[in-house]
């Protein structure tokens, strides 16, 4: 079994998409132009602080590498992601096919010219500032709903204090008749997120979690299958921050307690020996984490009129409509049952799980799940 997830697993998904992108304009500019830009392009993945030096991307003329910030494609909608990859292909073209001095040339007439091949506007910067795709305004109360949503699943607090937190939001969602969509934001923008990196061969469980995801978490999941196989969630950023959250802290403690199991020289042999298969314990370990989310939520529901308990459930059809429109060719893959060598231990182990996700996005290294 692989080691513990990352985000960095996703780079590789991310600079794929962006060569599909980038493709996608050389044959754009092209018909339009008939300027053939290079076809051997190369593409990296910014991290650290964007605040730094408000850097969304760049373009390095010695490496001849287009590298975007990988906060693009978490916190702005797909089109902000297109317009920076463009604005960095106008540095190329000045650079690689007009032999111009781009440091010189940085955003002079040169690159102006470029940006008009490219159809961008040329005063538009690939800065945090400059990019106004997906900004948003809601109301005061569903503001107020969201945090203690936040609230009721931070690691910081007990229990009793998480649950407290959580009536309390959804007594407000039913005084005031505010449903899921609402917190989840009609107005806002929906963007997609690889998670769990690729896979030549995916592991059944990754894809369980997925549905276990879209299940509990206001995001939809969908495999994306091609040479390779990467799982991808669908929603708005603040939902899919939480969802990301979840995916890494069941993965990757799932990962070490599978380990732990498997290397217990006392567990007792079943009828495989005391062979321990990684993706029927995983498989059961997601089982078992479901009834411990679904004991939950009839918890909740039970304090909520039945009238208000429709307005509580996830069914949105904004996100589902935004997911159909985004996604135009869905097809459902059935995954034969798991129950090998590990599922029941897997199983129990996560029907004794306990997860509280923090309020930041990112790798947790497993710190919101315990058992």
């Amino acid at each position: 079994m692989k080691n513990l997830f990352t985000r960095e697993d996703n780079h590789r998904v991310w600079c794929m998409k962006l060569y599909t992108l980038y493709t996608k304009l050389c044959n754009e500019i092209y018909t339009n132009h008939n300027v053939l830009l290079p076809w051997n392009m190369n593409f990296s993945i910014l991290t650290g602080d964007v605040n730094r030096n408000g850097e969304l991307g760049n373009y390095n003329t010695s490496s001849c590498v287009i590298a975007l910030h990988e906060v693009l494609f978490t916190n702005y909608a797909e089109g902000a992601v297109e317009h920076v990859l463009r604005h960095e292909i106008c540095h190329m073209i000045v650079d690689r096919l007009w032999n111009l001095d781009s440091f010189n040339n940085h955003h002079g007439e040169a690159f102006k010219r470029a940006c008009g091949l490219l159809g961008i506007d040329d005063n538009r910067l690939a800065t945090p500032e400059m990019l106004s795709f997906g900004t948003y305004t809601e109301s005061s109360i569903v503001d107020k709903i969201r945090k203690l949503l936040l609230k009721g699943h931070d690691s910081g607090i007990s229990c009793a204090e998480s649950e407290l937190f959580l009536k309390k939001a959804y007594t407000l969602m039913s005084r005031n008749r505010i449903d899921m969509s609402d917190v989840c934001g009609r107005d806002k923008f929906y963007t997609y997120r690889p998670v769990g990196g690729s896979h030549k061969r995916m592991p059944t469980w990754i894809s369980q979690l997925g549905v276990l995801l879209t299940e509990y978490y206001h995001v939809r999941a969908i495999t994306i299958r091609g040479e390779e196989s990467h799982l991808e969630l669908f929603g708005t950023p603040e939902n899919l921050d939480l969802a990301e959250q979840i995916f890494y802290s069941i993965s990757n403690q799932g990962i070490m307690l599978y380990r732990s199991y498997r290397d217990n020289p006392t567990r007792p042999s079943g009828m495989y020996g005391r062979r321990c298969s990684s993706n029927s314990f995983m498989c059961g370990l997601i089982h078992g984490f479901r009834k411990v989310l679904e004991r939950t939520r009839r918890s909740i529901l039970e304090d909520v009129s039945e009238d208000n308990q429709s307005l509580l459930l996830l069914n949105d059809p904004i996100l589902e409509q935004h997911y159909r429109s985004h996604y135009t060719r869905i097809s459902k893959i059935s995954h034969s049952s798991i129950r090998g060598s590990g599922y029941h231990a897997g199983k129990q182990t996560g029907s004794n799980l306990s997860l509280r996700a923090g309020m930041t996005s990112g790798v947790n290294n497993g710190r919101y799940l315990g058992s």
